[in-house]
């Protein structure tokens, strides 16, 4: 993760909003898978909460619903 945070990836953002947060929400769960959601797991679900253009709210609530 670390080397992923480190250098530039191109991401491409899902079309509408609903897609979005369906695929922040598998990110969030795929980290999680181990019972625990890192620091620097967070930051990078929030990197791509950023780029599809989701409020700080609305990511603290989906992180508040997966875990």
């Amino acid at each position: 993760i670390q080397n992923a945070m480190a250098s530039q990836r191109e991401f491409t953002v899902p079309p509408t909003k609903e897609e979005c947060l369906n695929v922040l929400g598998e990110m969030i769960r795929m980290m999680a898978a181990d019972g625990e959601l890192a620091t620097v797991e967070k930051t990078l679900c929030a990197s791509a909460a950023v780029a599809m253009e989701i409020s700080p709210q609305e990511f603290k609530n989906l992180l508040a619903s997966m875990t």
